[in-house]
């Protein structure tokens, strides 16, 4: 199958919280759905989804909530980017803002899952919607995700092992390092000694032309109009 990135589309739906709602108004979410137009007659087909979550220090800061207590409420995911924060929670540490051109972190938007379907894996269309994702964030923002891939959820248990018996250690391996080299091509790197790969904003990042193109973070272009919709939901 080829496919035309160009064809490829995401929309996005909002999700914010009022401030009374401790801790978790600090954190927005975005569900993502990804779509190609395989024919100019037909709708859309939905070929994958993305989960992102943006942290809003200045909110949390306008409710007296702890960004550690936000990260840590949603899930054992979403906690273990407490890395990047200093000891009390209160903003993001030094290391972070040293190692990230001294990024002001007004806000962290938190790349959770992209996922594709099976049948439309291998043509760079989880890279182009990672693309995507970042343009939900603000300059000075930073972007951050842990590079794993989802078949292997739940991989070292004994049932998973049943389940998969052709695949092991070294296949998890090969596809992790598959998907670190494409936060590179993003311009991500990773935040050591954590798992964390982050970018800031404030970097030239390769556009949506760029990834469509295979142009990746070497030689970035003038951006353009993203192909994608927010509808927003306040909870």
């Amino acid at each position: 199958m080829e496919i035309d990135l160009d064809d490829v589309s995401v929309e996005f739906c909002t999700r914010n919280y009022p401030l009374e709602a401790e801790p978790i108004c600090a954190l927005w979410q975005y569900d993502g759905t990804i779509y190609l137009q395989e024919d100019d007659d037909d709708d859309p087909t939905r070929i994958g989804t993305m989960l992102i979550y943006r942290l809003l220090p200045a909110v949390a800061h306008d409710a007296g909530v702890s960004l550690l207590d936000a990260l840590d409420y949603i899930s054992e995911d979403t906690a273990q980017y407490i890395a990047l924060l200093d000891d009390e929670g209160t903003e993001f540490n030094e290391d972070v803002r040293k190692q990230y051109d001294d990024c002001i972190c007004s806000s962290l938007l938190i790349l959770d899952t992209v996922e594709i379907d099976q049948a439309y894996r291998g043509h760079g269309i989880g890279l182009l919607a990672a693309r995507h994702a970042i343009e939900l964030a603000e300059n000075g923002a930073l972007v951050a995700c842990r590079p794993f891939p989802l078949q292997f959820a739940g991989y070292q248990g004994e049932e998973w092992k049943r389940d998969h018996p052709n695949l092991g250690q070294q296949d998890f391996e090969a596809d992790v390092e598959k998907l670190r080299r494409y936060c590179e091509r993003l311009g991500f790197s990773q935040y050591l000694p954590t798992d964390i790969w982050c970018l800031s904003t404030e970097v030239q990042t390769p556009t949506i032309d760029d990834i469509a193109s295979g142009r990746y973070a070497e030689t970035a272009s003038k951006p353009r109009r993203a192909r994608h919709r927010h509808r927003n939901q306040a909870l």
